[in-house]
């Protein structure tokens, strides 16, 4: 883990990268990501509950970075382990594949019955009900998310 220190997405919050890790944008890397967000939250005592939420999380929105960001070519993912200076544990996952802001996907509308549901979105919905917090920022030519998590208890 590195002590550097770097601006977050709103505001001026100095944060500490914990871990970094970039693989190519497919499944096949998927767990070598969740492996390294796993030991950082593991690092910062969160529980074995919590870090399962977390784990979905980041499945959901890696999996949505392998599946529409890069439509004609693999591209690069890198997932950076973050800890600001209120002890938030950030997750935050960077591609340069083709803009998505998942702050905008409305949420779904659970009670219409299954048959009846637009395709689509229940992955962002678990992502936002499994943080704290969720960003993004297109900055640079790239999609910028960000998963925030309270302190471990």
């Amino acid at each position: 883990p590195s002590a550097e220190c770097e601006p977050t997405i709103h505001g001026a919050r100095p944060v500490t990268t914990l871990s970094q890790v970039n693989f190519p944008a497919t499944r096949s890397h998927l767990n070598q990501f969740i492996e390294s967000v796993v030991g950082s939250a593991k690092d910062q005592a969160f529980d074995e509950q919590k870090i399962g939420l977390i784990r979905l999380a980041v499945e959901e929105a890696l999996v949505n970075v392998f599946n529409y960001a890069y439509p004609e070519a693999v591209g690069e993912v890198v997932l950076r382990c973050l800890l600001d200076d209120r002890e938030r544990f950030i997750i935050e996952i960077e591609d340069s594949g083709a803009p998505f802001n998942v702050l905008t996907v409305s949420e779904p509308i659970l009670a219409v019955p299954l048959s009846e549901r637009k395709i689509g979105g229940l992955g962002i919905h678990l992502i936002r009900q499994f943080t704290d917090d969720v960003e993004y920022r297109r900055e640079g030519g790239k999609n910028l998310l960000r998963l925030i998590v309270g302190k471990a208890e």
